[in-house]
């Protein structure tokens, strides 16, 4: 198989943890629901939430580099999981690791 085609699927495989990571802050406030949001839906319904701004308001932004922003935000919580701040990680540190993270 070709090298980039390798990475693209490895890539694609590795993020898809996403989908069964589920969002921590339901965890740490001790929501009671019957079914708990993963990172992937979340990412996925804010990017819905700024294409319907977009469609609805004037605003002067590049959509595309939005909807970019939302998707790539979430890429360090392959590594890191979905660190709040109750999991005594300061914001200094938090952000050195998901640099270091996304680096891999």
């Amino acid at each position: 198989m070709n090298e980039k085609i390798q990475k693209v699927l490895n890539f694609y495989l590795f993020t898809n943890i996403l989908k069964e990571r589920i969002r921590s802050g339901v965890k740490v406030w001790h929501i009671n629901k019957k079914r708990l949001e993963s990172v992937a839906e979340h990412v996925y319904g804010v990017c819905m939430l700024a294409i319907a701004i977009d469609s609805e308001y004037d605003f002067d932004i590049n959509i595309g580099k939005v909807i970019m922003l939302l998707v790539t935000h979430e890429l360090e919580e392959c590594y890191l999981g979905d660190l709040t701040p109750f999991d005594n990680v300061s914001i200094d540190e938090k952000q050195l690791k998901g640099e270091e993270a996304v680096r891999i």
